[in-house]
């Protein structure tokens, strides 16, 4: 009996074991996809997130203005009340502190229906400490814009 000796077989792999390169394409395939598909929405993200603090700058702002004008209102025609203020900041001929709050407004002005313009007229003039925020335009057909905030 003869025997042969000859190459040795190799064994194939079993199904599974070992990755070959086209796996390896296909998987970074599906990764740059991902990537690519998410790139627009994160920008996206970033840009909503500085315009919502630009936001918050202008709402600051204004919430500041209204808020001197609302305490303005408190005090405008005041002719008695329980505030350290003077007749120019109420626009009243006198200014005296009790208690109680009295106000003075022209009675022809609450007639008239003019009373808001009188307002507007003497919140644009009036002198308080603190000062307004943002002075009020009075010339005629004037548009109010607001300063400039940290580029909003």
């Amino acid at each position: 009996m003869r025997r042969s000796v000859g190459r040795q077989r190799r064994e194939r792999p079993v199904a599974g074991e070992g990755i070959t390169i086209l796996e390896v394409l296909v998987a970074v395939l599906i990764a740059s996809s991902a990537v690519a598909l998410l790139a627009p929405t994160l920008s996206r993200q970033l840009s909503a997130s500085s315009d919502t603090g630009g936001l918050t700058a202008v709402e600051s702002v204004v919430s500041r203005d209204l808020d001197w004008i609302s305490d303005y209102a408190r005090w405008w025609k005041l002719s008695r009340g329980p505030y350290n203020l003077t007749a120019a900041i109420t626009t009243t001929g006198t200014f005296t502190p009790t208690p109680e709050a009295e106000y003075a407004p022209p009675a022809d002005r609450c007639a008239a229906g003019t009373l808001a313009n009188a307002f507007l007229a003497d919140l644009a003039t009036v002198t308080t400490s603190p000062a307004r925020p943002y002075a009020i335009d009075t010339s005629a057909g004037a548009v109010s814009t607001l300063t400039t905030v940290n580029g909003v």
